[in-house]
């Protein structure tokens, strides 16, 4: 009578996968928001207001050509200071100038994702140099960035920030 061939070590193996280091890998998903300073100043000796639109003209051409960015959105740009600079200059031969300074907050939001085996905290790192390495192509600058949410939830700055090493008090004079 026939017998039920027995099963093979090598179909046992694949039922069961191994376990491995990426089975213990830790990832990470923030978005980084990043604030830089515009200033712009313009001269022209069309008056005031054409030196006002003149400002805006530019930095709006910038911002959107370099930027991608509308310069009259809120969520975007924030507006420091628009004001005529003073005092205005007049040439040699009696031509007045008038100047105009804008100085603008910009800011852009990305996400980056990161992963890191069994090290949460490396892989929040890693997301955040990813979103920066995005945004800047260039590591994250010490101010003007902040984590708006890790994984979707408000961000624990503990889980993306080195936690600072303990430090002994100064003796007192």
């Amino acid at each position: 009578m026939p017998t039920a061939p027995a099963a093979d070590a090598h179909t046992a193996e694949r039922t069961t996968p191994p376990v491995t280091a990426t089975d213990r890998l830790q990832t990470c998903e923030l978005e980084l928001e990043v604030a830089s300073r515009m200033i712009h100043r313009t001269l022209t000796k069309h008056g005031a207001q054409e030196a006002r639109e003149s400002a805006w003209k530019a930095v709006c051409a910038v911002l959107q050509s370099q930027h991608d960015i509308d310069c009259r959105d809120p969520d975007q740009v924030t507006v420091v200071s628009d004001a005529p600079r003073s005092p205005s200059y007049v040439s040699d031969d009696g031509t007045q100038y008038y100047g105009h300074e804008l100085v603008l907050t910009v800011r852009k939001v990305v996400t980056g994702v990161g992963e890191a085996p069994e090290d949460r905290q490396e892989a929040c790192r890693r997301a955040k140099a990813h979103a920066c390495e995005q945004l800047l192509a260039a590591a994250c600058p010490e101010t003007g960035v902040r984590v708006i949410s890790v994984d979707g939830k408000p961000p624990d700055p503990a889980a993306v920030e080195p936690v600072p090493e303990p430090t002994a008090p100064r003796e007192t004079i």
